[in-house]
């Protein structure tokens, strides 16, 4: 490994990447291991902050609701704009594709 390291050559770097493979192939189950220790999260931030979105949708008074609701709550509160984009949505045509959708209630209630 050494040899590959110390290397002056940096034209070929494929053929030091198919020479590191090679010899990291003689040791498969250390592979293994530095690739799921690749793979380990460094924080914990993006859990803590589902299990906060989790306990802010499903409270004591909203403690019925199915999982695919909870679900569906938990990817819209994480993947709304902010509130600092909101002068760039267009409410007027979210409001249009959602009439459109189904036949609803809004539509008797632009009639009025």
């Amino acid at each position: 490994m050494d040899s590959i390291v110390h290397q002056t050559d940096h034209s070929s770097s494929d053929g030091v990447l198919e020479q590191m493979e090679v010899e990291l192939s003689a040791y498969p189950n250390f592979v293994a291991l530095v690739k799921l220790y690749l793979c380990i999260t460094i924080s914990s931030v993006d859990c803590e902050r589902g299990f906060s979105t989790y306990n802010n949708i499903k409270t004591t008074i909203r403690n019925h609701l199915n999982v695919a609701t909870v679900n569906t709550l938990m990817q819209m509160s994480v993947d709304t704009p902010s509130i600092t984009n909101m002068d760039e949505f267009n409410f007027d045509k979210a409001f249009q594709y959602y009439c459109g959708m189904k036949a609803r209630r809004t539509r008797q209630m632009l009639k009025s």
